[in-house]
């Protein structure tokens, strides 16, 4: 089994962390490593709700250390608790459950500079081989750096993956993340591994979703992130996704890529979400040809995930599609009173690009009958708040 692309590999682990507490002296009891983590936006780490959970338990607002040897020259950083799934208050040695196990980190340190993964947009479940690094605990409580190859196997509800048992994870690894070497994405986070023997499971990123009205702020922070990121350089993570077998490759200048994924992205991101799902699935739907989306998959909670779900057996569909997907927010949006002249003036430099039929098929693009948006209004989009889930 190959590792991932030595570029995309390099930036997962520069955006990998690992909590501590802050108040302790190195090498005492309470010093020792808590878990790994990942920075997915700006000032923002997701990990385990289970990994913080001990620390936190009965005072959610205490200051505890981020580190990374990448972040800050390596010092550790003040943060917080931001929010988590979890469903009150932990009980010790209780079991958390996958749909529950997520949280979200807040570095109280303004401005500091760091990698951010890349997340899948896709909705389906992951599969195939994939490459999980994090740290964990080596001697006198230095946190080490490790790293395995794991292949999902299997799934478990709406969120769980499972990995065959040849993947060997250490304790302190929850947390980390799981990264598809076929795509090039972020599709999970490490849960546990399994007592005595080899193997383990994960969550699913598709779990943010849980997250509720935090969820869109959270992954448009993502998006605008990556969209601002350079675009010259082969040092990125959208440049050297296209190099790898899930890129998708179409004939005849109707090609949609990794590049055409990020700036779709990172525009819709500045657009103001959908009112509900009914309108993602409904203009999905009708950018597929009046197919809807492949069965099993998650039901869509923003315009992100619609194009998530402009997928075939894991390769993106043609730009007919995904232009036409694109045009058709921008329809919602003018109905509703909305501005989406950014994604509008893109779409239409792109389709420069592109033979006759689809320009024809873009541009005369209009809603499905009777899906007529309530007029937008100011705040749609909440902001994520610090304190953690009360």
């Amino acid at each position: 089994m190959s590792d991932a692309d030595p570029v995309i590999d390099a930036l997962a682990r520069a955006a990998t962390v690992y909590f501590h507490a802050l108040d302790a002296t190195p090498g005492a009891e309470g010093s020792a490593l808590w878990g790994t983590g990942f920075f997915i936006a700006p000032g923002l780490v997701l990990t385990c709700a289970h990994v913080l959970a001990p620390a936190l338990r009965g005072d959610r607002d205490r200051i505890f250390g981020v580190c990374g040897g990448e972040v800050a020259g390596g010092e550790p950083l003040p943060a917080r608790l931001e929010r988590w799934l979890l469903d009150g208050e932990p009980r010790p040695e209780q079991r958390v459950p996958v749909a529950q196990d997520l949280a979200l980190v807040r570095v109280l340190e303004p401005g500091v500079e760091h990698e951010c993964v890349w997340l899948t947009d896709r909705t389906d479940h992951p599969g195939g081989r994939g490459v999980v690094q994090g740290y964990r605990p080596g001697e006198g409580g230095r946190a080490v750096r490790w790293k395995a190859t794991a292949r999902i196997n299997g799934f478990d509800d709406d969120y769980g993956l499972r990995f065959r048992p040849e993947a060997e994870f250490p304790k302190g690894g929850s947390g980390s993340p799981v990264l598809d070497a076929h795509t090039g994405a972020v599709t999970g986070v490490l849960k546990s591994r399994r007592a005595g023997r080899d193997g383990g499971t994960a969550i699913a990123v598709t779990a943010l979703r849980r997250f509720g009205p935090a969820y869109q702020p959270l992954i448009a922070d993502h998006d605008h992130w990556h969209g601002q990121s350079p675009k010259t350089t082969g040092h990125n993570w959208v440049e050297r996704q296209h190099q790898l077998p899930g890129a998708g490759v179409h004939t005849g200048g109707d090609q949609w890529g990794p590049r055409d994924r990020r700036e779709a992205l990172g525009l819709l991101a500045s657009v103001p979400p959908p009112d509900g799902i009914r309108p993602v699935v409904e203009l999905v739907r009708k950018a597929r040809g009046g197919v809807a989306a492949p069965p099993g998959q998650l039901l869509p909670h923003s315009w992100r995930d619609g194009h998530g779900l402009l997928y075939e057996a894991g390769q993106p569909v043609a730009a007919i599609a995904a232009l036409h997907y694109l045009q058709l927010v921008v329809e919602y949006e003018r109905v509703r009173g909305g501005d989406a002249s950014a994604l509008a003036d893109w779409v239409a430099l792109r389709l420069q690009d592109v033979p006759r039929i689809v320009h024809t098929v873009v541009t005369q693009a209009s809603l499905p009958p009777g899906l007529a948006p309530p007029p937008v209004t100011a705040g749609s989009a909440p902001a994520v708040t610090g304190g953690g889930a009360r």
